[in-house]
């Protein structure tokens, strides 16, 4: 399945990729610079993440709004702190993506294109590689993992710049840090808290506790990217450094689509800091109360 999906990131198509994310940047920062005050979650990361997502999926540009509300269900329905009502909208936001993507694929399918989805339609019907409910779990991870991650790492990227003001004066005199300096900010701020949940196969103890084999173990990938037998000073803000971390994961679980991620982080956070008078219009900023996913509900800046 790995295989099928990452044929859309090869380094020719992100390299366009690349060219197109910069232009919607560039475009919604010239908007935004007009209004004066606007909120980077809303108005920035997210139509950003969005449509990047979408485009390389394919889904009509009339119906990534539907997609976009369906995505962020989904997401509050994956709390470890959700109620009924959540659980709810998430399985039916479920149903409404399948529902969709059941009547792309069968558009692809007459007609294909140049994108994702006619990639693994063709692989399916090809070599029967992906069943039907294969092909539309697929569409829909992609969707999830691709939006709500990627625009909650923006906007807590650009947050935490604007609150450490000696590290975004440095980023601003030396822009060629910007890699370095987005991979910083992930770790600093993991948009993405714990791991799927993972079953030892045999009894284990760690860290004075017994885990015994099948019982559920959830990871904390905020906590492993705070480590301080890991990073030095782990609590402080450096983008010089090149601090790794398990924000995508590794081995068999490594994110399929970590280089489309650094690259969206990379230019969006890059392109609006360089906007010289931007500066928040409150230090007093609201966190998601999600346990899974971290990001801020909004992040008012003036300019």
């Amino acid at each position: 399945l790995r295989g099928l999906v990452s044929k859309a990131f090869s380094p020719s198509v992100l390299d366009e990729m690349r060219r197109r994310i910069q232009r919607f940047a560039e475009a919604l920062v010239e908007r935004l610079r007009g209004v004066g005050t606007f909120d980077i979650a809303a108005q920035y990361a997210s139509p950003l993440s969005i449509q990047t997502i979408t485009g390389i999926l394919g889904v009509r540009a009339e119906d990534v709004d539907a997609v976009c509300a369906w995505s962020t269900a989904i997401g509050d329905g994956i709390n470890l702190r959700m109620d009924a009502t959540a659980i709810e909208d998430a399985s039916e936001s479920t149903v409404h993506l399948s529902r969709y993507f059941r009547g792309l694929i069968a558009q692809r399918r007459a007609r294909p294109e140049d994108d994702l989805l006619s990639s693994l339609i063709a692989a399916r019907d090809r070599d029967d590689r992906l069943s039907e409910e294969e092909l539309l779990s697929m569409c829909i991870q992609l969707i999830f993992a691709g939006y709500e991650t990627t625009a909650s790492h923006i906007a807590s990227g650009v947050l935490a710049l604007l609150r450490h003001p000696e590290q975004l004066a440095l980023l601003r005199r030396r822009p060629e840090l910007i890699g370095r300096a987005a991979a910083e900010l992930m770790r600093y701020d993991s948009p993405v808290q714990t791991a799927a949940v993972r079953r030892p196969t045999a009894d284990v103890e760690l860290g004075g506790r017994l885990i015994r084999a099948g019982e559920p173990v959830i990871a904390f990938i905020g906590s492993a990217n705070r480590d301080a037998e890991v990073f030095s000073d782990p609590d402080r803000l450096d983008i010089e450094q090149a601090r790794s971390s398990v924000v995508f994961g590794g081995g068999l679980h490594a994110c399929v689509g970590a280089a489309l991620a650094r690259i969206e982080g990379e230019i969006a956070i890059g392109t609006l800091v360089r906007v010289p008078t931007l500066e928040l219009v409150s230090e007093d900023v609201e966190w998601r109360p999600h346990v899974v996913l971290r990001g801020p509900r909004a992040v008012h800046v003036r300019v």
